[in-house]
């Protein structure tokens, strides 16, 4: 999308509601977001958090290796929902928030499949210990909705903020209900490349083309 950014992270006291994380992630986006405007008055701001829903409960990072395991199994054959809150702030201007929802669908796993995807995948760091983009083909069937709702910026929605303020190019859009499985979307990723800009890629460890800093993640 060609923006200049820069990565920090916030310091903030999370909040989790047991029973609606639509709430949890669109607090936790606030507050990131005004603890970075605080930081970088002058910039525009981009804060996310991601969580999973479950038969009604709300699912952030395991605290261990075995809750981890506990959540795979717990997900397995079955369909969850995955929401990221996003918030934007502009210098002078008020908190943009959006919360996107996308659904996934795991494979009837085993014990030896969760086992091996532990070892091959931290999943301490992960909302429901998982990462689609991380051997996702092992775990999961197929999804609806945005991919990268999944991975845990849609780009969609951020896309459209950033264009509206002339700060990237048009970003690719989805329409209707994505629909995939996991090997179509391997697939896809394989001949035409994942479809995702390169900043929100910097944002996940990998170096970014751009020198200057206007959008701070």
């Amino acid at each position: 999308m060609g923006v200049p950014f820069t990565v920090d992270v916030p310091d903030v006291e999370e909040v989790h509601y047991l029973d609606d994380l639509h709430r949890s992630v669109s607090e936790n986006a606030a507050l990131k977001c005004a603890w970075c405007r605080a930081r970088h008055p002058g910039a525009v701001i981009l804060a996310a958090d991601t969580g999973i829903e479950f038969e009604g409960r709300t699912i952030m990072k395991p605290r261990s290796r075995e809750e981890a395991a506990a959540f795979l199994r717990m997900f397995s054959a079955h369909t969850h929902t995955v929401m990221t809150g996003v918030a934007m702030g502009v210098p002078g201007g008020e908190v943009r928030l959006h919360v996107e929802s996308s659904q996934v669908r795991f494979w009837d796993l085993t014990d030896e499949t969760i086992e091996t995807y532990i070892a091959q995948v931290n999943p301490l760091d992960r909302a429901g210990a998982y990462d689609i983009n991380e051997c996702g083909e092992m775990i999961v069937a197929g999804y609806e909705g945005s991919y990268t709702n999944i991975v845990g910026l849609p780009m969609e929605v951020v896309g459209a903020w950033l264009v509206g303020r002339g700060e990237g190019d048009s970003p690719r859009r989805h329409e209707g209900t994505e629909k995939r499985s996991a090997g179509e979307r391997k697939r896809s990723r394989e001949s035409a490349g994942d479809g995702i800009p390169s900043f929100a890629k910097a944002a996940e460890g990998k170096p970014s083309p751009y020198d200057s800093h206007d959008v701070v993640l």
